[in-house]
């Protein structure tokens, strides 16, 4: 025999699953119909019920609600604007010959000491002549030395003539 209960209109019989039971009706509960709930396609439907003038925003306002042009002087705004604009261009002038000053101080001095004449043996490079200097300075100073002296551009040829610093 089941026990079977009416709820709303529907009728549930006893279940065989122990974890499952059915809720008694409570006076306060509210048991709505599915299709009261919220969905797109009925707000879709609602709105084109509408009337459609409703949701359209005017092209252009009136010609009351207007406003009549205002008219504003752009001499003087011109005139900063060039001001801006001249100053500017000096600044910058000024900074690019800061910079070619300073590149110009940054580079070494030519060297004025004693020199003597080389014939580029095979396998020898740059580097290798000036590692054959006895100087106190740093080996990058006289290589850029031989290549001042010499207007070289790294590349050196096997019976070339070489001028190199002495000291």
């Amino acid at each position: 025999m089941m026990n079977t209960r009416v709820v709303g209109g529907m009728e549930y019989g006893a279940t065989r699953r122990p974890h499952l039971e059915v809720v008694p009706d409570r006076p306060e509960a509210q048991v709505r119909d599915i299709f009261s709930a919220p969905s797109a396609v009925r707000r879709r439907q609602v709105l084109r019920q509408e009337d459609p003038a409703m949701h359209r925003r005017p092209v252009c306002a009136s010609a009351r609600h207007r406003q009549a042009p205002v008219t504003v002087s752009l001499a003087p705004v011109r005139a900063d604007v060039l001001k801006r604009v001249v100053m500017g261009v000096v600044v910058a002038l000024v900074l690019a010959l800061v910079g070619i000053g300073a590149g110009i101080l940054a580079q070494p001095a030519a060297y004025a000491g004693e020199t003597r004449v080389h014939s580029v043996a095979a396998g020898e490079s740059l580097w290798s002549l000036a590692a054959g200097v006895t100087s106190d300075r740093p080996l990058e100073d006289i290589v850029v030395d031989i290549e001042s002296l010499n207007n070289l551009d790294g590349a050196l040829t096997v019976g070339q003539k070489v001028v190199l610093p002495v000291r």
